[in-house]
C-alpha cells in the first residue's frame, strides 16, 4: 500500500513537471538549465570535497580539468538557453576578477559576438516595418 503512495506521488509529480514545462516557458528554460547545470555544480562540489587535504597545487591542477572541461558546455548551454542566461554572462564578463580564464574567455565574447537567428537583412527589415519608412530616412549610418 504504501509503495502504491510513494509510485503515486512520483508519478503525480512527474505529470506536474511536464505540465509546467508545456504551458510555461520560464519553468521549460528553468528545468533545462537545471538538469544541465547541477551535475556540473556537484561535480565542482565533489571535486572541492576531495582535494581538501591536498597542495594547492594539487588543488589547482584538479579544478583546472574541470574548468577547461565544462567552460565550453556552460558556454553551449548559454547559447541554447539565450536571454537571461546570455545577460548574465555579459555582466560577469565585466567583472574580470571573478571568473577562471576558460570561462572569462567565452563571457567576453557574449559581448559581441554572439550567434543572431536573424537572416542577415532581417533585422534592418524588422526595424524598417517598425518605423515605417526606409532605413536611411532616419539614420545615417545602418551596419
Amino acid at each position: 500500500r504504501i509503495r502504491r503512495v510513494v509510485y503515486g506521488g512520483y508519478a503525480t509529480l512527474g505529470i506536474g513537471l511536464a505540465a509546467g514545462a508545456y504551458f510555461d516557458e520560464g519553468f521549460r528554460r528553468s528545468l533545462i538549465f537545471w538538469g544541465q547545470a547541477f551535475p556540473i555544480y556537484l561535480h565542482y562540489e565533489y571535486v572541492h570535497q576531495t582535494t581538501k587535504t591536498k597542495s594547492d597545487q594539487e588543488i589547482n591542477d584538479a579544478f583546472e580539468k574541470l574548468h577547461n572541461f565544462y567552460s565550453p558546455i556552460a558556454k553551449r548551454i548559454t547559447l541554447q538557453l539565450r536571454g537571461f542566461y546570455l545577460k548574465t554572462a555579459q555582466l560577469a564578463s565585466t567583472v574580470t576578477s571573478t571568473l577562471p580564464p576558460q570561462y572569462q574567455e567565452w563571457c567576453n565574447e557574449m559581448q559581441d559576438e554572439v550567434p543572431t537567428p536573424f537572416e542577415a537583412n532581417q533585422a534592418r527589415d524588422i526595424v524598417e516595418k517598425a518605423l515605417g519608412c526606409q532605413i536611411q530616412d532616419v539614420f545615417d549610418e545602418w551596419n
